[in-house]
């Protein structure tokens, strides 16, 4: 397979290495392996990703300039293809808007007007705020500006509580309506008894089991975190009705998802059990509370589900059973009570 616009070349590990270089588009190196599906979604992002209509009309300075500039830079380059692709769409918006105006001129009141007309969208608001302070710290190194207004502005309050965790009884309402050695209940004991995200579960394979360990090693697709988790004893049920297959999960036809068309099934198969609003990724907040209500710590939740920060941690288990920690609060209590 040939493919415009690529050349190759042996890293210092002996690793084949792809690049992309076109005339009026960022160049970037190709993560992926070569010939898989992944590559080629990478590729044609690259195809689509022109610096500009004419790269003698970018001004210095400005947003345009500094765009370009972040998306060459290293920084981007390593991050997950899924989260290029996600920060591109942002940037693209935003320059097609502002693209032309001076970053030198760019002050806080600015920033703080181009937030208030995204007001009806915090969410939406806060992502485009979190890549204006990524992209405004390469203004500061290049000693275009002398301080990142971005960084000094408050984010928006989002009132949803975005992805709804699953309560006990919606998980045992799921259970019932797919049993055990249905393609439904495999995804869902995925999903449970690792905590990972949609992008991970529908990746999973039996490549990733250890079974000399009893455990299941993933490398999370956002972040490349590199996790190794027990397998529950559920869950090693659930496989062993799947011994046959390469990949877990499989849609109808045989064939693989993609993480979009795996994520909306599942939410599908939710709704057709009476589950409405209920997604996979709810499912990572049910098992980081259970985890919480059986006394991890926020650090032993992190080791499944491989967050980062322990704030993340304490937004995920939220839905803690107040009554259940209060009980155990008091039994602590009565059995260190020295009167």
């Amino acid at each position: 397979m040939k493919l415009k616009y690529l050349s190759s070349f042996k890293d210092r590990h002996g690793k084949t290495r792809w690049r992309f270089r076109r005339k009026g588009h960022v160049s970037c190196y190709i993560k992926s392996e070569f010939g898989t599906d992944e590559f080629m979604v990478e590729y044609t992002n690259a195809l689509t990703n022109k610096i500009s209509v004419g790269k003698s009309r970018i001004k210095a300075r400005s947003i345009d300039d500094l765009i370009i500039r972040y998306l060459k830079s290293a920084d981007f380059d390593c991050l997950a293809t899924s989260t290029q692709t996600v920060y591109r769409r942002i940037l693209d918006k935003f320059r097609t808007e502002y693209g032309e105006l001076s970053v030198v001129k760019l002050e806080r009141k600015h920033i703080r007007q181009i937030m208030d007309k995204k007001s009806e969208s915090p969410s939406s608001a806060n992502r485009l705020l979190s890549l204006l302070s990524i992209i405004l710290d390469i203004a500061l190194d290049l000693e275009w500006v002398e301080k990142n207004h971005a960084r000094s502005i408050k984010k928006m309050k989002v009132k949803t509580i975005g992805f709804v965790s699953w309560t006990d009884e919606e998980l045992k309402q799921f259970e019932d309506k797919y049993p055990s050695g249905s393609r439904e209940r495999l995804a869902y004991s995925l999903y449970l008894y690792t905590g990972q995200r949609g992008s991970d579960v529908v990746k999973m394979s039996r490549a990733d089991i250890l079974e000399d360990t009893n455990q299941i090693r993933v490398t999370q697709q956002k972040t490349g975190k590199k996790l190794v988790i027990p397998l529950h004893p559920e869950l090693r049920r659930e496989l062993s009705y799947h011994k046959d297959k390469m990949v877990f999960v499989l849609t109808e036809y045989g064939k693989p998802f993609s993480t979009k068309g795996f994520q909306q099934w599942f939410s599908k198969k939710a709704r057709q059990a009476g589950l409405e609003n209920r997604t996979g990724h709810g499912m990572r907040k049910a098992i980081s509370r259970k985890l919480a209500e059986a006394g991890c710590t926020t650090h032993e939740i992190a080791a499944i589900t491989g967050h980062k920060t322990l704030s993340e941690i304490e937004n995920y288990t939220k839905a803690v059973s107040q009554k259940k920690l209060a009980n155990s609060a008091m039994k602590s209590l009565s059995q260190n009570d020295i009167v």
